[in-house]
């Protein structure tokens, strides 16, 4: 599966107990595709770096023509202008898309807010975020539901829930971390594993538990594109969070990160790694 993620790419300037300052990578699109190639994927990053291009100015026909193909893009935080063409972009060229806009929803006015939620296979939000986007958009939960495919919330220690309309919530617990280094980047590290899981032909149960691994990782090391994942840790942590019956279906897609070097998102996968996803989360109508 061929993922672009739009969004913000940004250099961090951090310091901790008078400590000099570091710059370090960061932003919403580069930390989700910073999962997923640590994941095994090969995402697309489309975003401006500096000041020499507007962020709208980046126009998907052209990375659609350059790359040839793509099978999903995500839209995660963007100037507001940015996401709306993004969205509007993917509805013209009928690319399926992911709605991520995290902190950039306050930024959102009500047209723009609706925008964004006409048609996503996937809308994440976490709980704050999920009030706020009915606050923007003016649409109850179940108006929001009935525009986009599967509605993904993160609640922090206490998990995830999976909302699709006409059908039950499914609550995924959280892998808790064993220590917690810096808290940043966590979301983006859990849409990668949501994400990977999907492309691999998971189901969405699976996916949450997969990007709660890949959350707790991250949460354990200082940076947030820092950490490294390994097959059998990831599958420790999915085997004590939620038991060895109940990750079966994902420990094997486990089995070709016996081990990636740190990347910047752009890693290739190997031969042996998982195949397309067939997973389909259709919005409902």
């Amino acid at each position: 599966m061929r993922i672009a993620v739009t969004g913000s790419i940004a250099a961090d300037r951090m310091t901790t107990c008078g400590r000099p300052f570091a710059e370090r990578s960061g932003g919403g699109a580069a930390n989700i595709a910073f999962g997923l190639g640590a994941l095994g994927l090969a995402p697309l990053l489309v975003g401006a770096a500096g000041t020499d291009l507007p962020q709208r100015a980046i126009d998907l026909r052209q990375v659609l023509e350059q790359t040839g193909r793509l099978d999903l893009v995500v839209v995660s935080p963007d100037a507001p202008e940015a996401m709306a063409c993004h969205t509007r972009q993917c509805v013209e060229l009928e690319i399926p898309f992911v709605a991520a806009p995290s902190g950039q929803l306050a930024r959102l006015d009500r047209d723009q807010a609706r925008a964004l939620l006409e048609g996503p296979r996937i809308l994440f939000t976490n709980a704050r975020e999920s009030v706020l986007i009915q606050e923007r958009s003016g649409w109850t939960e179940q108006q929001v539901l009935g525009r986009v495919g599967t509605w993904v919330t993160t609640h922090g220690a206490r998990g995830s829930r999976i909302v699709s309309a006409n059908r039950l919530p499914l609550d995924v617990a959280a892998v808790p971390p064993r220590e917690t280094a810096d808290p940043a980047g966590a979301g983006g590290a859990f849409r990668a594993g949501f994400l990977a899981a999907l492309a691999w032909g998971l189901s969405p149960v699976d996916a949450a538990r997969l990007g709660g691994a890949v959350a707790s990782v991250a949460l354990e090391t200082a940076g947030t594109h820092a950490y490294t994942l390994h097959g059998d840790d990831l599958a420790d942590r999915l085997r004590s969070a939620y038991g060895a019956g109940a990750v079966k279906e994902i420990v094997p897609s486990l089995e070709h990160l016996a081990h990636l070097a740190r990347t910047s998102g752009a890693s290739t996968a190997p031969a042996s790694s998982p195949a397309r996803s067939s997973y389909d989360p259709r919005p409902s109508r």
